[in-house]
């Protein structure tokens, strides 16, 4: 909605506003209404007849709710009065704080409305009163009012002596050719006269809309009332019951080119009813017999098109409400198709003579334009529904693939069809029944699809770490092969930290969890062989580091079950030429240095053989067996 109200948009305000409460409030609120805009402010005029009694605070609550309604923000105040046709002075107005959101009921700035006069001048007094004392703002107000909605000489009340009517009715061809902007003012005069016509039908009614049971009612009454005027067949003087007929007939043809709803409708008939009651019971040798045949013609004509015109605002009002609250399911849509057909149908055979054929050519456009919303709605449902069951298939087939999917490329085709399945759902038509049962599906959907993803991803570490763990356990057997034992044992370290990062609940976690107890052994074997190449490798050092010296002192063999040592022949030759100087020059220092040297040698070979574990056998140069030396 706009937030301003253009001038020319101000007629059709007050019609819709207008037609809003003669549906939902048509006994309650029997209100003309008119709109003007002033001072930057929306005003409203509710008129209503003398007889009608209106309590304020709802009557205004229900005219400010139906301007909401249709108008939404205003800029300025929104100001309403009720006034009594005929009079220029409103009695009462309500003023109300803008702007607010749309249909907000406002609090009025003085919190109840504000009653200009004491009471509603009642036109059954035909006298003028002093106005009570008003205050500078209920004056202001009065100006305002008087200056927005000026008189209209048409709603003037007439005087007691000034009901004389013509008997007979101005031409069904000029009738016929009023024109549209016409009905306004026709509507006026058919309101301002309806409290004389119920006045002559000796009823109070308490809205200035008769029902067609009220109108039957009065029917009754005037027909038992004139039976005393039937006994005397209108010979001579006035013929009552002719000139109360004309009346009828002319307040209906007036209410019927001013009407717009059904209850206005059903009112004219019924008074077009009474009137021929009235005409039939005139006899034919009355002078006004043929007056009364004519108008009876006139009437026949006159009723043309009703039941039509009827039926078809009571189908469209059925379609609406069939209508509401959408989504619908297709069949419903369908009804509501079909009774916007069958409500143009009840227009289009309106025939061009009746006196709601005016509004039977207003009321198609809008008729026509439903319809084709309508038929859009059902082929947005067709639509909806046969996407619906396309995108049903392809979620069976992901969840049948999600029971049994293993690889990563079937997790992978699962997650993509959940991915196609949630953009088509959010793609579907909106104010559809798909729309609002893929609204439902969307949750489960989603999950299904986060679900996949998260798998997806699982398998994907699953195997790449299983194919890293046998990648890794390949290489280390062939470390082992080549009795490349630190090789060997850091491959087989890869192959259980790959193996042991396999998520479980994957496809090769089983197989990863047989192959991890392997690994882990044979990388204990490789473990132990790596000691052992490690400890024969110092073995060797060691060796090599005791056996040095000028001369050589010893060769050596080192294999897994012994160590062999065999003295060289400079070394023992340099020992036995040491002793025999020692001996010869008795020298017990040379002596005991020796026994000293051979014994470091002798405790230096037996240390290597304990580190090593091995058993140490001794020969001299010539392959003689001197000793041996097991580890304790």
């Amino acid at each position: 909605m706009t937030t301003a109200v253009r001038p020319g948009d101000l007629k059709m305000i007050a019609e819709l506003i207008e037609e809003r409460l003669h549906a939902e409030l048509p006994e309650n609120l029997p209100l003309r209404i008119r709109c003007a805009y002033k001072q930057g402010n929306l005003i409203v005029l509710g008129e209503h007849t003398p007889e009608v009694k209106l309590d304020l605070p709802p009557t205004f609550k229900a005219i400010q709710q139906a301007i909401l309604a249709l108008v939404g923000y205003l800029p300025g105040q929104l100001r309403l009065y009720l006034r009594v046709k005929g009079q220029k002075t409103p009695y009462a107005y309500h003023a109300f704080k803008t702007p607010q959101p749309l249909g907000a009921v406002m609090d009025p700035e003085g919190g109840q409305p504000v009653l200009l006069l004491d009471r509603p001048p009642h036109r059954a007094t035909h006298r003028r009163e002093a106005a009570p004392p008003v205050s500078e703002e209920a004056r202001q107000a009065m100006d305002l009012a008087a200056a927005a909605f000026p008189l209209n000489p048409f709603d003037a009340p007439p005087p007691e002596d000034a009901f004389e009517e013509q008997l007979e009715l101005e031409p069904e061809p000029q009738r016929q050719r009023q024109r549209p902007q016409q009905r306004s003012s026709q509507r006026q005069r058919a309101q301002q006269r309806e409290p004389q016509r119920q006045q002559k039908l000796g009823n109070q009614p308490s809205s200035w809309l008769l029902p067609f049971s009220a109108c039957a009612s009065i029917a009754l009454v005037l027909g038992s009332a004139t039976f005393y005027a039937l006994s005397r067949p209108c010979a001579i003087g006035t013929c009552q019951q002719l000139v109360t007929a004309n009346e009828l007939t002319q307040d209906s043809a007036e209410l019927l080119q001013a009407a717009q709803y059904q209850q206005q409708i059903q009112a004219a008939r019924a008074q077009l009813t009474s009137a021929s009651q009235l005409l039939t019971g005139i006899p034919l040798w009355s002078k006004d017999y043929g007056t009364a045949q004519r108008l009876l013609r006139r009437n026949r004509n006159l009723t043309a098109g009703l039941d039509e015109m009827v039926n078809a605002l009571d189908t469209a009002l059925s379609a609406v409400a069939q209508g509401k609250n959408p989504p619908h399911p297709l069949q419903v849509w369908e009804g509501v198709a079909s009774n916007w057909q069958q409500a143009i149908a009840f227009l289009e055979s309106v025939p061009p003579d009746s006196p709601v054929y005016p509004l039977a050519l207003e009321k198609l456009p809008t008729y026509r334009a439903n319809l084709t919303e309508i038929k859009q709605r059902i082929q947005a449902e067709k639509t909806g529904r046969e996407q619906m069951q396309a995108i049903l298939s392809v979620a069976k087939v992901a969840q049948a693939r999600s029971g049994v999917a293993q690889s990563v490329e079937s997790w992978e085709t699962i997650y993509t069809s959940w991915e196609q399945v949630i953009k088509q759902l959010e793609a579907l038509p909106r104010g559809t029944m798909a729309h609002q049962e893929a609204s439902q599906l969307l949750p489960s959907y989603r999950s299904q699809l986060e679900l996949s993803r998260d798998r997806k991803t699982k398998e994907k570490i699953a195997t790449e770490a299983y194919e890293s763990a046998i990648l890794a356990a390949d290489r280390a057997e062939n470390a082992a092969l080549n009795n490349q034992w630190s090789q060997a044992v850091d491959q087989w370290n890869q192959a259980v930290t790959s193996a042991e990062q396999v998520p479980t609940g994957t496809y090769y976690y089983p197989k990863t969890a047989a192959s991890l107890q392997e690994f882990k052994a044979q990388r204990e074997v490789a473990q132990e062989e790596l000691k052992k190449a490690n400890l024969i490798a110092k073995t060797r050092a060691d060796l090599n580091t005791t056996c040095q010296g000028n001369p050589k002192v010893c060769e050596y063999t080192l294999t897994d079950s012994v160590i062999s040592v065999w003295l060289s022949a400079d070394y023992i030759r340099k020992i036995q030429q040491t002793a025999t100087v020692a001996t010869t020059n008795r020298d017990p220092k040379v002596r005991q240095s020796l026994d000293l040297h051979v014994n470091t040698l002798r405790t230096a070979l037996e240390a290597i053989a304990d580190n090593a574990q091995l058993p140490l056998e001794l020969y001299d140069p010539y392959g003689s067996f001197i000793g041996r030396h097991t580890p304790n």
